[in-house]
């Protein structure tokens, strides 16, 4: 090989010495893998909140899912109880709630424990000088509905953990650590619950093909 025919070879190896020496890094196939995994960390899902008609409507979040599916449900579930961004939506509940547990059985059963919000806080007791201890009063309330909206509360909360975490099968919804044997007086809750998918409001391009 020549003089002349090196020269070129040698310029390249001179500018990645360089490039390397400044403190760069040739590009590998663990960081195409790093900004893969970054990009697609998050996603896109379907939480269902009542609408007209009696149905369930779809309000897309943009959501991390990461970690066990009881972390997955309590996600879906905090993002839920935030409340429909969609102003033709209501919320689940009348006020605000909270997450209390979330357990998930091996056969895909999830109990998901939920309570009027700042009752699962602990009460910090405070004392001046010799005086009684005294503890915040935090109300407590139960949900109250009609049996359609019972019925859209209860499948809110199913079809939205159930549709979105594959390992969940059926919910169980308890109020304050309690199963009871109805959410609102209306549907029995006694037994888990499956999603329904057809509550859920279709679009209107196949509810109505002359649409």
């Amino acid at each position: 090989m020549t003089a002349l025919r090196r020269g070129p070879l040698w310029g390249f190896a001179l500018l990645v010495t360089i490039w390397i020496g400044c403190g760069g890094a040739a590009p590998s196939a663990e960081d195409d893998t790093t900004a893969d995994d970054t990009r697609t960390s998050g996603q896109t899902i379907n939480l269902y909140f009542p609408g007209e008609g009696g149905l369930l409507y779809p309000d897309p979040r943009d959501l991390t899912l990461t970690g066990s599916p009881e972390e997955r449900v309590r996600r879906v579930l905090d993002a839920l109880l935030e409340g429909p961004r969609q102003e033709s939506l209501q919320a689940i509940f009348s006020r605000p709630t909270e997450v209390v547990g979330v357990y998930l059985t091996d056969s895909g059963l999830a109990y998901i424990d939920l309570a009027p919000a700042g009752v699962t806080a602990k009460a910090e007791a405070t004392q001046e000088g010799d005086g009684p201890v005294e503890t915040p009063e935090v109300e407590t309330w139960t949900p109250e509905a009609g049996s359609l909206q019972e019925i859209q509360m209860a499948y809110s909360l199913v079809n939205s953990v159930v549709l979105n975490v594959p390992e969940v099968t059926r919910v169980v919804p308890l109020w304050m650590g309690e199963q009871s044997m109805t959410f609102a007086g209306h549907l029995d809750t006694s037994r888990p619950l499956a999603a329904a998918p057809d509550l859920i409001a279709r679009p209107k391009a196949d509810a109505d093909p002359q649409a």
